[in-house]
């Protein structure tokens, strides 16, 4: 028995005792993992995703799960054990400072990704869209009057927002500077702050379940934060409009060939529409078909929210939108 794990732990050291083969292409030659930066929770769900790629092509995608902020941090200091070959970000703030920053290099201009509607993408091929999120608003009585982003709180009161710290919010506000101008925004934040019942909650349940109290009369959500028992319920203006999950070749990706590979099955339809159900998001394929009637997402590109950004996150301190 000693002399049987002796043997193993002399094999382990050799490259491995019952360990899987290394992955290799056609030609024999061995392929390195494909290394994915993401700023998902849960830790679960993208490696499962991911799994379905490895049984397609033979290539392993390994999950590094941090918050957007560490992952780019350590993208810029290059002190990740391996560098990203992807990022996926889950927010626009977020890949847009990644291609700010000079995190990421140039998609494919022959690739599926750069065939996504220009909106849905950076106009300088940088990084695309992997998901859409909506935001959406909720009312708790009938009313006639227009869905609209500036006249929250106006129609049916109070009105229940989250934290403007959420990236999608700040993001929301920089939309509205680029749809008109700084003076209009903020004159249109600050009616929603007299319109509040309560404080802006931390997050997006703590929005759900001031609804469920019965303590809103109207909510601001993103789409992924709204019950499958309340999709029903969604309103949204003529246009609308969305966040994005983020994705992107790293900078200093070991593989960037196969890492554009897979952001193209990443945001082909059957993938997207699997992805879509799962998160509770949009895909980039066919997305308005589940919006209200009447509605569309916005055509403004929203590489526009990542410019006004900062202007937002002043904005929002001036009006006390906390």
């Amino acid at each position: 028995m000693r002399l049987c794990a002796a043997i193993c732990a002399f094999i382990l050291v050799l490259g491995g005792c019952g360990k899987d083969p290394e992955p290799t292409d056609e030609a024999g030659t061995k392929q390195e993992p494909l290394y994915v930066y993401s700023a998902y929770d849960d830790v679960e769900y993208l490696p499962a995703l991911f799994r379905e790629y490895t049984e397609a092509t033979g290539i392993v995608v390994v999950v590094r799960h941090r918050d957007d902020k560490q992952n780019l941090d350590d993208m810029m200091a290059k002190s990740g054990s391996q560098p990203a070959d992807l990022l996926l970000t889950s927010s626009i703030a977020s890949i847009w400072k990644a291609a700010e920053e000079g995190l990421l290099r140039p998609l494919p201009v022959d690739s599926d990704a750069m065939k996504i509607p220009g909106a849905f993408r950076d106009p300088d091929g940088l990084w695309t869209a992997a998901s859409l999120d909506p935001m959406v608003v909720l009312r708790q009585a009938e009313s006639d009057a227009e869905v609209g982003y500036p006249s929250l709180g106006q129609a049916v009161a109070p009105l229940c927002v989250s934290s403007s710290a959420l990236p999608a919010n700040r993001t929301l506000l920089a939309w509205m500077i680029a749809a008109t101008d700084t003076r209009t925004t903020e004159y249109s934040v600050r009616r929603w702050m007299a319109a509040l019942q309560l404080p802006p909650r931390e997050d997006y349940n703590g929005v759900v379940d001031a609804l469920d109290n019965d303590a809103c009369g109207e909510a601001l959500l993103p789409l992924s934060a709204v019950s499958d028992e309340r999709r029903s319920d969604v309103l949204a203006p003529p246009e609308v409009f969305f966040d994005i999950e983020g994705i992107g070749i790293g900078r200093h990706a070991r593989s960037p060939d196969a890492a554009a590979a897979l952001i193209d099955w990443f945001v082909s339809r059957s993938v997207q529409q699997k992805h879509a159900q799962a998160t509770g998001r949009l895909p980039v394929t066919d997305p308005d078909e589940a919006l209200p009637d009447g509605s569309r997402l916005s055509t403004r590109g929203i590489a526009a929210s990542g410019f006004h950004y900062p202007d937002a996150v002043l904005l929002a301190e001036r009006a006390r939108y906390r």
